[in-house]
């Protein structure tokens, strides 16, 4: 009833503020006061020209008053007129005035036969985007069930795996995609795959595991350009702009022409390109501070090269004063090992190792190591003695 009662105060408004502009609109049409004081003045102007045409000799007396005589009948004709010209005012504004409450009407029954004011909003459950999400769901968990009875069922783990990736259940992708490399001959879709499985896990990094995955996609099929992508972004990442160059290229040439990774592809060719240019061998800005990157790309390159190592040395001392996390430790010795210092990137991993009581922590800095090829002084070193 209420929905009623809003519908009729919201619609008799409107109405008034219809009728109330037909009702003003008349003011303002022919016959009015003003235009015949305007047709006034025109008449008397027109009777001055002709005076000043008469004193010139543009005209004679005779043309003068066959002319004054023509305008006074046009000023007779227009005054004539002015009231059936508002006749046609005063009949348009009664049919709008009258049109307005049957308008409101026609819309009222209208509604009324085939709306539904009644009807309450749709649950949210019941909504067709909620809906599809449960549904994908409730067929994710069936799979799930049929997988825990049948684990060497390929099919089912190609299916589930993509399926994971847009639920943003990462770790679930990656392990039916490792599934999947288990029970069939590999791939290099099912490598990368894998491989961006455990990157999005890992917030993005690359670690040795992946960097294999794509080594080994890449070199399996000699047009992936998938895996290249990675590979490519990866080595842009560290400083390697000689391979990074040679990367992008690959990809760009053996994409399709649709490929959503294009774009980003000339970009980062053309990243790398301008960092081998301009000399730099410098390790990888994307953790600097915001903006510190812009401005360092812009020096010369002896400049920028000092401005690089300073901030090298600064993270150094800054580890050795106050500790860190084990990706700034990873940060540290990749930095070093770029600028051509390994002795110095042993130390620093020593000195992480050393530093870290988290043994998984020293795990990772362990597969860095052995990643980029630089060995320990002691690569098992004994955790912190606990205070007692």
């Amino acid at each position: 009833m209420m929905f009623w009662v809003i519908a009729a105060a919201l619609g008799l408004a409107c109405c008034a503020v219809l009728a109330l502009a037909f009702l003003r609109a008349p003011a303002r049409l022919a016959g009015s006061n003003d235009e015949q004081r305007g047709d006034v003045a025109i008449y008397k102007a027109q009777l001055t020209e002709l005076d000043r045409d008469l004193e010139a000799g543009a005209i004679s007396e005779e043309e003068a008053e066959a002319a004054r005589a023509e305008l006074g009948r046009e000023l007779l004709r227009n005054r004539d007129r002015a009231p059936d010209a508002a006749a046609p005012g005063r009949a348009s504004k009664a049919i709008g005035i009258a049109m307005i409450p049957l308008v409101l009407v026609i819309a009222g029954v209208t509604y009324a036969v085939i709306g539904s004011p009644e009807t309450p909003d749709l649950p949210i459950s019941e909504r067709p985007e909620v809906r599809q999400r449960a549904e994908l769901l409730a067929a994710v968990s069936q799979a799930e069930q049929r997988l825990v009875q049948t684990p060497d069922d390929v099919r089912g783990w190609q299916v589930l795996g993509p399926i994971y990736m847009r639920l943003e259940r990462y770790e679930d992708a990656a392990n039916a995609f490792a599934k999947v490399l288990s029970l069939t001959e590999p791939t290099a879709d099912m490598e990368t795959n894998l491989a961006e499985a455990l990157m999005f896990a890992d917030e993005g990094r690359a670690s040795a595991d992946v960097l294999t995955l794509l080594r080994s996609a890449a070199s399996r099929d000699p047009d992936h350009a998938r895996s290249r992508f990675y590979l490519a972004g990866e080595a842009t990442r560290t400083g390697q702009f000689d391979e990074a160059i040679a990367l992008w290229q690959q990809v760009l040439d053996k994409s399709p022409a649709d490929a959503p990774w294009l774009e980003i592809a000339r970009a980062g060719l053309a990243f790398a390109e301008q960092q081998k240019t301009a000399g730099s061998a410098a390790p990888p800005l994307v953790d600097a501070p915001p903006g510190l990157a812009e401005d360092i790309a812009g020096l010369e390159a002896e400049d920028r090269q000092a401005a690089i190592r300073s901030m090298v040395e600064g993270l150094t001392e800054r580890l050795a004063s106050d500790g860190g996390t084990p990706q700034e430790w990873a940060r540290l010795i990749r930095s070093r090992m770029v600028l051509g210092e390994p002795d110095l990137a042993r130390e620093a991993l020593d000195n992480g190792l050393e530093a870290l009581d988290d043994q998984q922590d020293r795990d990772q800095l362990l597969a860095l190591a052995e990643e980029i090829g630089l060995a320990s002084d002691d690569q098992t070193p004994p955790a912190p003695e606990q205070e007692q």
